[in-house]
């Protein structure tokens, strides 16, 4: 009897023992030993990079700053102070174009405009109106004809007023109206010692003269001053060009 009791006391011994084993907390694992879990509340740190360890023997270049003026970046220049010479020389500042006249049709009555015209000349060679005109304060045009007796007895008077105004901007310019005496015209021009320039009328101005000599005044821009037909003697002509400078 007494040793069941004891059997018995023994194995509820056993049976609590192994109860208390059971229930014992067991020891959580830390968090820091676990990477990729990150506990509740608080943020995961990341770790610092690692540095590479270069290989025994290799040698490292330093790298290298970029030149701030590359082939592949845009150098802006300063701009250059006014006292250096570096800078480009001032432009000077370009000259206008020659004026030119307007085109149109020919008329030679007081207050018209000469329209721009391209003649020849005796000397060789053509000329404009506007390289003769614009260049000059006024101009005076001659138109005569070699079979004209009071044309040629006026050169020597024209010579003389071409002379006398030449330094105030004033040009006497002859047309010869029979350009088929060209010939006899040079020998008259010699012989009477014209020399102001003369033109071969190509049939534009003949057919609105009905007299000669005749003259026209224009100033720079062309406009027709004043219209002289007859043979006027040096003081005449003298006191037409004093009243239009």
């Amino acid at each position: 009897m007494r040793q069941k009791i004891a059997l018995l006391i023994f194995a509820v011994l056993f049976s609590i023992g192994l109860s208390g084993c059971d229930n014992a907390p067991s020891q959580p694992e830390s968090s820091q030993n676990t990477p990729g879990i990150t506990e509740p509340g608080k943020a995961a740190t990341p770790g610092a990079p690692e540095t590479p360890t270069a290989n025994p023997g290799e040698v490292k270049t330093p790298a290298t700053t970029p030149d701030p003026v590359s082939a592949d970046s845009t150098a802006v220049e300063a701009p250059a102070s006014p006292n250096s010479g570096s800078g480009s020389a001032p432009q000077e500042p370009k000259t206008p174009g020659q004026p030119t006249l307007p085109k149109g049709s020919i008329s030679l009555n007081e207050g018209d405009t000469l329209p721009e015209f391209v003649l020849p000349t005796l000397a060789g060679g053509s000329v404009t109106a506007s390289s003769m005109v614009t260049q000059h304060k006024l101009t005076m045009i001659n138109f005569w004809a070699t079979t004209c007796g009071y044309c040629i007895g006026e050169l020597p008077v024209l010579e003389e007023l071409n002379k006398k105004y030449k330094s105030k901007k004033v040009a006497v310019i002859g047309v010869l109206l029979d350009p088929s005496r060209e010939k006899q015209a040079r020998e008259i021009l010699k012989e009477e010692g014209s020399t102001f320039p003369q033109l071969k009328d190509d049939g534009s101005f003949a057919r609105h003269i009905f007299g000669v000599p005749q003259a026209i005044i224009v100033d720079s821009s062309g406009r027709i001053l004043e219209v002289v037909v007859g043979a006027r003697s040096l003081e005449q002509f003298s006191d037409i060009i004093e009243k239009h400078l």
